[in-house]
């Protein structure tokens, strides 16, 4: 297309094809599909088949556009449809237009002018958005409830100067428009972000969400995280971990071997778990035992939670924040509250509370495991002749782990304090058979 800028064609020509764009995105396709054939004919004609192809793939993506006509409105009907994604601290609102009846094009942006709601957010975006262009469509549909919908209805038909219907559709063509616009909107604010934003979102923004969601006295800077895991009471433990503004803090992690809280009881093993980390507090020696957290995260509802207070407040720190998230439905649940808070699915405050649970579960079971297996392996040392409690102790001081006594020879098992031949060869050939 020549432009009328760089003096090519004249203003009348270049007004026509003006006109010819304005009439394809209004969905009159026949002029441009006829005029790419004729175009296709005389390049073929004339030989030229590079350029035959080049128009001919042109038709195909014209006929790719004409197939995505929405059947089931008026051909002669426009639409434009409005959705709306916010994850509690970026918003973006997606747009489809659907002109003759055919989904013609679709835009999308980023919202800073937020408000109280997702609902005011798309209503207002809505007014500004017609304030920019000069057409507004038949009918305004939007995935999720506007405010006061009937008043911008008004608006915009006195703006248009015919009727416009603001319509929230919860079935049909519309409703699949709408859900259509909603995804572009997801997608679209997920990949906008940078990977800076992201990662801010997913620590700072989550917790500034979460003290607000929770209407926490104070910013969760260091968060804890307590779980049990033993299996039918056997090897029990404990992990503590910790999250510091957002993001692990592995150097804090600690976890307990249970003394006292022995079998099935999970909530006495919290009481355990909880009452050995507070009486560290005040110790002040190690380092992530000498700070004060800010909130306390328990894996579990209401049960859990009451026994991780009564701890709180026998030891003198009831002001020291704690919650408890459970599992199936993701609940919170908040000391003396009967009813839980039900955080928005895709906030980063509820992803910040997951990460942290499901971490602690994480190192709470690798430690599980680590102390089975050893007691295991324990087990079978016991059971060669020769070998003790003690001299197990001091086969692991020498090689570290059982996979280093196993590859071991005769000669390197002697390296063990207070180790004997006769033993070394009973540890050897236990390993290693008829060798």
């Amino acid at each position: 297309m020549f432009s009328a800028c760089a003096g090519k064609c004249s203003k009348e020509e270049y007004a026509k094809q003006i006109e010819g764009v304005v009439s394809f995105l209004s969905g009159n396709d026949k002029k441009v599909h006829s005029l790419l054939q004729d175009k296709m004919q005389t390049a073929a004609d004339n030989e030229d088949f590079e350029l035959a192809i080049f128009y001919r793939r042109k038709l195909e993506v014209l006929d790719k556009l004409v197939r995505r006509q929405v059947t089931a409105l008026p051909k002669d009907f426009d639409l434009d449809i409005f959705a709306v994604a916010s994850n509690g601290l970026n918003t973006v609102v997606s747009v489809l237009f659907v002109r003759g009846g055919k989904l013609v094009g679709s835009d999308k942006q980023t919202v800073n002018d937020l408000a109280l709601n997702d609902s005011i957010t798309l209503s207002n975006f809505i007014l500004a958005y017609y304030d920019k262009v000069n057409y507004i469509a038949d009918e305004i549909v939007v995935a999720s409830a506007v405010d006061e919908s009937e008043l911008l209805g008004e608006y915009l038909s006195q703006k248009k100067g015919t009727k416009v219907n603001v319509i929230l559709p919860h079935q049909g063509v519309r409703r699949q428009l709408a859900d259509m616009a909603l995804s572009n909107a997801t997608d679209y604010l997920e990949k906008s972000l940078s990977l800076k934003e992201r990662e801010d979102n997913m620590t700072l923004g989550a917790i500034m969400q979460l003290q607000e969601y929770l209407k926490l006295p104070k910013l969760p800077i260091r968060m804890e995280c307590y779980d049990i895991s033993h299996v039918q009471g056997t090897d029990k433990v404990a992990s503590m971990v910790v999250f510091r503004n957002g993001a692990p803090d592995k150097a804090h992690y600690r976890k307990f071997k249970m003394k006292y809280a022995l079998g099935n009881d999970d909530f006495a093993g919290l009481q355990e778990a909880l009452t050995r980390r507070l009486d560290e507090l005040s110790k002040r020696e190690d380092e992530s035992f000498g700070s004060l957290p800010d909130l306390l995260v328990i894996d579990g509802g209401k049960g859990q939670l009451s026994s991780v207070v009564e701890i709180l407040q026998s030891k003198g720190y009831d002001s020291i924040s704690v919650i408890g998230l459970a599992k199936r439905e993701e609940e919170v649940f908040l000391p003396f509250q009967s009813q839980p808070v039900i955080l928005p699915r895709n906030s980063y405050a509820l992803k910040v509370l997951q990460r942290i649970r499901d971490e602690a579960h994480r190192f709470a079971i690798t430690f599980h495991r680590e102390l089975r297996q050893k007691r295991q392996t324990h087990s079978k040392l016991l059971a060669i002749d020769g070998v003790g409690e003690k001299r197990v102790k001091l086969l692991f001081d020498t090689f570290k782990n059982i996979e280093n006594i196993k590859n071991a020879t005769v000669e390197d098992l002697l390296l063990a304090k207070g180790m004997d031949r006769r033993t070394a060869e009973n540890i050897f050939a236990h390993f290693h058979g008829d060798e």
